[in-house]
Formats: structure tokens, sequence, C-alpha cells
């Protein structure tokens, strides 16, 4: 059986540990470029690239010790890229990944 991990952007908020603030969240779903409205988006209508944002989103605050990530630029715009690079420098924990983009690597 197939499980969706979630159906709406703002169930993301499900895995924010207690001590984050609304004020901190939402900060961090912007820099993952989802503000406003489009936090409450059902995932069934987003796109590639914003999926991958979400799932992104959903581990970064899930309190994992440890990302691993296989070329995680691949299927993301620019703009994403960039969030990206942003969430992932104040991931204060132990982040692995393979990537061919030299820029992310950077």
């Amino acid at each position: 059986m197939i499980r969706r991990p979630f159906g709406q952007l703002s169930l993301v908020l499900q895995y924010a540990t207690s001590d984050d603030s609304e004020t901190f969240l939402r900060g961090f779903l912007g820099r993952m470029l989802f503000s406003g409205e489009e936090a409450l988006k059902n995932t069934r209508v987003l796109s590639g690239g914003e999926k991958v944002r979400c799932m992104l989103s959903r581990m970064m605050l899930s309190g994992a010790n440890v990302l691993l990530l296989d070329e995680p630029t691949n299927h993301l715009d620019l703009e994403a890229i960039t969030a990206l690079n942003k969430g992932l420098i104040k991931f204060p924990e132990v982040l692995l990944f393979a990537s061919h983009d030299f820029e992310f690597v950077n």
C-alpha cells in the first residue's frame, strides 16, 4: 500500500518541534518558496519542483540527525535550488549528498 506523507503543505508543520514558533515555521516555508496561501495548497496540485521542495521541507523539519540526498537539485528550477541552499545551510545536523551540480556543492 502506498501511503501519502501528507495531503496539504500545512501538515508540514506537524514535523516541527514544539520549540518552533509559527513565525519560524512560516519563515522556513517562505525560504522554501511557500509563502502566504501557498503553504495551504493541497499536494495534488503541486508541480514536480514544488513537491520536491515540500518533501525537503518535511525532512529538514523532522528533527532527523542525518539527511542523505542523491542529486537533490534535479528537477528544480534556479529559484528552488537557491531556496534549497538557504534551507540546508541552516540545517544543524549531518548532511550527506551526491551531486554533479558544482554550485550546489560550493
